[in-house]
């Protein structure tokens, strides 16, 4: 109700402003135009002066006589068409008569002999302000009858009291129209678009770059970090999105998260000198169970972990990580540290524990 009084009240105020500047305009344009038809009636009646001026010793004394006297010329006053006139009549008078050399701007210019006489004009108009006011009031109405009809004619939809703030702050949202998102995906999902922050923004466009909608994306985004290894088609699964890598660097991203997934930790890189047998046959075992290549396979059941291979592959998989997920990708890689009791370095995944799914 508060409501409804407060927009008629501004409607109210808009139409009596729009109908005084209609008022001013009005009269001001049928001001102009009678001024300058009077001018062009006393133009074309210059004759009348030249004739008068022959009646003078000069034209000087003619015009000092003038100057004296309170000319007043009553000329007709064109209302066009209107029913009722906006000025009802109007009244001249001779303000000034003096020589010029040129015309100029002025009203009326008289040539006289050799000389031009300009003779400026004052107005006295009585203004009909009943019409006035009349005409400000009807057009006035008319112009915001067409502006509402105008507005309700382009498309609309229905928008409860909840959802109305994801239409008025869609300014901001230019963001996921660059994307390619339609208007009505970001009116659908626009609080929960709004809502979300700078890292699920990112998860967000990552996972349209992926070829999802608008709303798969946003499952995407709203998710949970969770890495998944699906080891018959030797992809991980970052928040339910395929990824493919390498087959070696798989199975050693794998062996790292089966050791963040036990509860192991870091893994100190074995000496350079001393491959890490035990290790190597685990590595081997799952490569062998899952057609790993036959050579690497060997190599680890027979020398064991080389620190190198270690390095090698890290590298690998932070290339296609970053390669597919961009900066998202520093939450699925490694944290690393210097293991001070053999001054090597020490690697784990970054993830939770409990982000992890063998």
């Amino acid at each position: 109700m508060v409501n409804t009084l407060n927009d008629n009240k501004q409607h109210l105020i808009i139409y009596l402003v729009m109908a005084s500047l209609i008022a001013v305009v009005l009269v001001q344009i049928t001001r102009l135009s009678i001024e300058e038809d009077v001018a062009q009636i006393l133009s074309a009646k210059s004759e009348k002066l030249t004739k008068l001026s022959k009646l003078y010793m000069s034209l000087e004394a003619m015009v000092e006589d003038l100057s004296q006297q309170n000319i007043v010329l009553t000329a007709p006053v064109s209302t066009t068409s209107l029913p009722f006139p906006i000025i009802q009549n109007t009244q001249a008078f001779v303000d000034e008569l003096r020589f010029v050399d040129s015309a100029g701007s002025l009203p009326w210019v008289v040539d006289l002999d050799d000389q031009r006489l300009a003779i400026e004009l004052k107005f006295d108009h009585r203004y009909n302000w009943f019409a006035v006011m009349a005409y400000s009031f009807l057009i006035s109405g008319l112009l915001m009858v067409a502006v509402r009809r105008f507005l309700y004619s382009l498309p609309t939809q229905d928008v409860t009291s909840t959802d109305s703030m994801s239409v008025s702050v869609l300014n901001g949202a230019e963001e996921f129209i660059d994307l390619g998102l339609s208007h009505r995906d970001i009116d659908t999902l626009g609080i929960d678009l709004l809502a979300l922050s700078s890292q699920q923004k990112r998860w967000f466009k990552w996972a349209l770059s992926r070829s999802l909608d608008a709303q798969q994306a946003l499952m995407v985004a709203k998710a949970e970090d969770s890495l998944h290894f699906d080891l018959d088609t030797k992809q991980i699964l970052v928040r339910g999105i395929p990824i493919a890598l390498p087959k070696t660097p798989f199975f050693y991203y794998y062996w790292y998260a089966s050791r963040k997934h036990n509860g192991e930790g870091f893994y100190t890189n074995p000496a350079a000198s001393k491959p890490d047998l035990s290790a190597g046959v685990e590595l081997a075992k799952i490569m062998e169970r899952n057609e790993g290549i036959a050579r690497t396979v060997d190599e680890l059941s027979h020398t064991g972990l080389r620190s190198k291979h270690l390095d090698l592959n890290r590298n690998k998989l932070k290339d296609a990580l970053t390669k597919e997920l961009g900066e998202l990708a520093e939450d699925y890689l490694f944290v690393s540290e210097r293991d001070h009791k053999v001054a090597r370095y020490r690697y784990m995944l970054a993830l939770d524990e409990n982000s992890i799914h063998l």
